[in-house]
């Protein structure tokens, strides 16, 4: 049976530049296009969520809903560097790899529970590793196939459940993450799969 995990860090772009710039952390945080008049988010901080904001909205709406919020310009090099360095800590428990634009990946662990154990330890060692290393808070999710590992978290699942299971952040933060595609951030060259195959699309048979 296979065992596919996703690792999905929580408001990816707007927790990098908390990391980056230590008094924004608290701050209600926004990422658009700067200079465009019809710019909308790309990414939002858990605070600027509280205040009623959403991705997608325009800045100028936002801006009237929380005047206190702090509009940056996209940082791809930041992002980028943030999450080759979270990949490579995936690519110790994992012989496949296929990232998922900024901080997102899924992970085949089929045939390596004889070196790491089982997928929840796999799991919970790498929510440790990252949060240490990296100062991110990631969540997991556990399934057969991609589709269910993602599903699994965005249902925000505690324990093993019918299809799959998802073990939230360390530190818990609400709030949407950096676009998984970098569509809309930066013309990049896509980020393919790390190993010869990819990761099964829907449930294995």
């Amino acid at each position: 049976m296979r065992s596919v995990l996703f690792v999905d860090p929580p408001a990816f772009c707007t927790s990098l530049e908390g990391l980056a710039a230590p008094a924004l952390r608290t701050r209600p945080l926004a990422v658009a296009p700067p200079g465009a008049d019809r710019a909308t988010i790309l990414a939002l901080s858990a605070e600027a969520r509280l205040a009623g904001l959403k991705q997608g909205m325009p800045v100028r709406t936002a801006q009237r809903l929380c005047p206190d919020l702090i509009v940056l310009p996209p940082n791809p090099r930041l992002y980028a560097r943030a999450s080759r360095a979270l990949h490579e800590i995936l690519r110790i428990y994992a012989p496949t790899i296929e990232p998922q634009g900024y901080g997102h990946a899924f992970l085949d662990l089929t045939g390596t529970g004889r070196l790491f154990g089982p997928p929840q330890d796999v799991a919970t060692r790498l929510r440790h590793e990252i949060s240490e290393r990296l100062g991110l808070s990631v969540s997991v999710g556990i399934a057969t196939n991609k589709l269910v590992s993602q599903a699994a978290i965005k249902a925000g699942r505690r324990g093993r459940g019918e299809a799959g299971a998802a073990l939230r952040p360390i530190r818990r933060r609400t709030g949407v993450s950096c676009p998984s595609s970098t569509r809309g951030i930066a013309r990049a060259r896509p980020l393919h799969a790390h190993s010869a195959g990819g990761l099964p699309a829907g449930p294995h048979r």
